[in-house]
């Protein structure tokens, strides 16, 4: 139990954990409220009820993945990644399948989102 504790606090087993691995289009999060996931099917986003973030610590550890996963590919080739973010107010990069994300925040929205087309 004390094994499954630690790696759920590091890598997550949440909804939105389970959800990338699928055969989607896309996955959104954080629109409207920061604990909805919006799932894209045929090229529709899809809010399912029941399928939200656990809490706003797991909302924040895939939003702070995300970045990371980006900052450590391709901003370090350039730092225009990095000037670009603290700009615009978002950042975009390729996940390891291939999957483009982009993570957002103030001023380009109100809180932080982040969207996933694969």
């Amino acid at each position: 139990m004390l094994t499954q504790k630690i790696y759920s606090t590091y890598k997550g087993i949440g909804a939105a954990d389970s959800i990338m691995t699928m055969d989607i289009d896309g996955l959104a999060g954080g629109w409207g409220q920061n604990r909805t996931i919006w799932v894209m099917c045929d090229g529709r986003p899809v809010n399912l009820e029941f399928l939200r973030f656990d809490n706003q610590r797991e909302f924040r550890r895939i939003m702070s993945g995300f970045e990371r996963h980006i900052y450590n590919t391709s901003c370090r080739r350039s730092s225009s990644g990095v000037e670009r973010k603290e700009k615009t107010g978002y950042i975009s990069g390729y996940l390891y399948n291939g999957a483009e994300v982009i993570v957002a925040s103030s001023p380009v929205c109100s809180s932080k989102i982040f969207f996933i087309k694969k």
